[in-house]
């Protein structure tokens, strides 16, 4: 499974800068999600810390978020939200607002940081591709330490990202499918030149089609080459907004759905606080958190 290589940079991170964080209304409460029970209860520290691991043989860091209504002895889904090409954690978590999401909702968030700003997703970008480094390496150790010392039920890790971010997120979805359940790309596109996941994977892509940095064809591609490997029937749309519509792949193997998301708008993270508007934070969420790993 391939698509279109690009090569032109991305800055993404840089982007996003310009975006505000969206709010979550009060009608929003916890997500009771069918979860495990960690026998012996896991007492980690709740709210936003940045934490430091050695992976690959780098000292590599990521900044956590755990909720307050954190329960020790209940599984907790677990989100991943990579940052673009020239951004950082702190940017994407700002932008995206997934802390505040995480905080209602009820699940741990993660925005690790990149080597020189990047990530290696295949083609795509900076120092981490040109030196190859191993982030889906560095994605699995932070999972081990986080469940070292959280409560993670392993059926709910999923993966998000901006523009690079989003390329980490595709990567992810083909070589580390046996402990990310979902992936939501946004802006991203498969950077890699085999993506043969040993199963079927649930992706939700969002895409504006304006983009001129990772032009909007190229995220189609990218859902049309999931659904083929998920074997998925033709598309229709499921859910439409004031400015996006939600197209899904119908039938895929095993509930692997691929839905796309067309929002006007360019190379950005789209967020609102109005129903009417697609926000692709709220969208990565309720597509993950419908999608567990089988």
């Amino acid at each position: 499974m391939t698509t279109r290589r690009t090569t032109i940079l991305l800055m993404g991170g840089l982007l996003l800068l310009l975006l505000s964080a969206p709010v979550c209304t009060p009608e929003e409460t916890p997500d009771d999600l069918p979860t495990i029970t960690c026998v012996e209860p896991k007492d980690g520290e709740v709210g936003r810390s940045v934490r430091t691991i050695t992976s690959g043989g780098l000292e590599r860091t990521f900044r956590l978020y755990v909720p307050t209504i954190y329960d020790p002895s209940k599984g907790h889904a677990l989100v991943f939200d990579m940052h673009g090409f020239g951004g950082n954690m702190d940017q994407q978590a700002e932008a995206t607002g997934y802390e505040e999401k995480a905080e209602v909702r009820g699940f741990i968030v993660v925005h690790p940081q990149g080597v020189d700003d990047s990530w290696n997703g295949g083609s795509c970008c900076g120092t981490a591709a040109e030196q190859n480094i191993d982030d889906v390496g560095f994605i699995s150790d932070m999972i081990d330490a986080i469940s070292a010392e959280y409560c993670i039920d392993p059926r709910y890790v999923f993966a998000t990202g901006m523009s690079n971010g989003g390329f980490m997120s595709h990567r992810l979805g083909c070589e580390l499918a046996d402990r990310i359940a979902a992936i939501g790309p946004n802006s991203g596109i498969i950077g890699i030149e085999n993506c043969s996941p040993a199963r079927n994977v649930p992706v939700l892509q969002s895409h504006g089609t304006r983009d001129v940095i990772v032009p909007y064809e190229e995220g189609v591609a990218s859902a049309e080459a999931w659904a083929e490997h998920n074997g998925c029937g033709e598309k229709a749309v499921v859910e439409e907004f004031r400015d996006a519509v939600c197209e899904e792949y119908a039938d895929c193997n095993e509930g692997a759905s691929v839905r796309l998301c067309s929002f006007s708008g360019g190379h950005t993270w789209p967020v609102s606080d109005s129903p009417n508007a697609y926000d692709a934070t709220d969208a990565t969420w309720a597509f993950f958190k419908d999608h567990p790993m089988p």
